[in-house]
């Protein structure tokens, strides 16, 4: 397994200068989160029945 520091190294080399976190409008994210949510659960739900 590589190093922590190598691997952050191959992160930085593959972002090639893009920023490392998506910016989203708290509404956006709010609704992706929403959707993530809404899926886990019915899945839940339908593994139980």
């Amino acid at each position: 397994m590589p190093s922590f520091a190598r691997r952050v190294h191959a992160d930085e080399a593959l972002r090639d200068g893009r920023p490392r976190l998506v910016t989203l409008s708290p509404e956006a994210f709010a609704a992706r989160v929403q959707a993530l949510v809404d899926r886990e659960m019915e899945q839940a739900v339908t593994r139980l029945f």
